[in-house]
């Protein structure tokens, strides 16, 4: 999921093995680097110059068998950070096929079907913060020390519990709320139950936004309603929700890292993924009063019913 700490990682394992490699690259971002001008062409030319240090090379050398056999002859090591796209992480794949032998290619995605594309040798999924460590990364934030003040513990926990372990919750809401009083805290992580932080929100909506249709995007925000209202829902109830479409939906969610499905079949969220399908479905109501397709707030359903609109 976003903000789990994906870039995070791989910066910190490029750096601990960058050593072992002749040449290496890390491509930060390659999402956004994919939309900007030149697309896959200036990314594959980004690369090449980094790793064959040469700055008057370009896309058309990579035809060139000179370029190929310098290739050939370096240990490589290459980070591509943030890929969505399954087609053009498959095309930097292919124009890697001449790195030498003992090369390795690290990619972070929140799309597990761009790994499956590319023929992963072996992936891994990142997991939530343990407690003990989430409440370190926090204090890091918040007080500049590894342990909380003493007097701000319970509020601490507070704030820990609210981020289940996301990384960078606990850094957005760590510097948030860095220097300010008690009484503050108490306010802020109360309003957090209403509310995502915007920065936390920003990064999170990306997987949504990123979705292929309206109809995903439904379901997930329909997930997100009902788990939120306290019903657990089922694989067996999706298929009566959404008929023969509920199999190809559920799985895109599952490999875009918005959901996933436990040994007896029931769907589980990340607490701040609901948050944010919260979100979304409530800026969907103002935007659409007078026909509402999802109502939680108690207010909401008060107004609904009373004068058959929200106010």
């Amino acid at each position: 999921m976003g903000g789990i700490g994906k870039t995070t990682l791989a910066s910190a394992v490029f750096e601990r093995l960058r050593a072992e490699f002749e040449a290496s690259c890390f491509v930060e971002d390659v999402r956004k680097l994919l939309e900007k001008n030149g697309g896959l062409n200036a990314l594959q030319e980004k690369c090449l110059k980094e790793l064959l240090k040469d700055e008057e090379i370009n896309t058309y050398n990579l035809r060139s068998d000179f370029v190929r056999r310098r290739l050939h002859r370096k240990k490589i090591l290459l980070v591509l950070d943030d890929v969505d796209n399954f087609m053009a992480a498959e095309n930097l794949i292919k124009a890697c096929g001449w790195f030498g032998e003992g090369s390795r290619i690290i990619i972070t995605s929140r799309d597990m079907q761009v790994l499956k594309n590319t023929s992963a040798f072996l992936t891994y999924r990142v997991p939530t913060m343990y407690h003990h460590d989430a409440l370190h990364l926090f204090s890091l934030k918040a007080f500049k020390q590894n342990q909380p003040f003493k007097n701000y513990l319970e509020l601490s926990k507070r704030a820990v519990y609210y981020c289940h372990g996301n990384p960078l919750a606990l850094k957005v809401l760590g510097c948030f709320l860095h220097g300010r009083g008690k009484e503050v805290w108490d306010s802020a992580l109360t309003k957090l139950n209403h509310t995502l932080h915007k920065d936390i929100f920003k990064v999170l909506k990306l997987s949504f936004d990123g979705l292929d249709d309206d109809m995903q995007k439904n379901v997930f925000l329909d997930l997100a309603f009902f788990l939120n209202v306290g019903h657990g829902i089922s694989l067996d109830c999706t298929r009566g929700l959404y008929g023969s479409h509920a199999r190809i939906e559920i799985s895109v969610l599952k490999e875009r890292s918005l959901i996933s499905v436990d040994r007896y079949g029931n769907i589980e969220m990340h607490a701040l993924l609901v948050e944010m399908g919260l979100e979304i479905s409530q800026q969907q109501l103002i935007s659409n009063p007078e026909k509402p397709i999802r109502l939680w707030r108690p207010q909401d359903v008060f107004h609904f019913m009373k004068n058959d609109k929200l106010m």
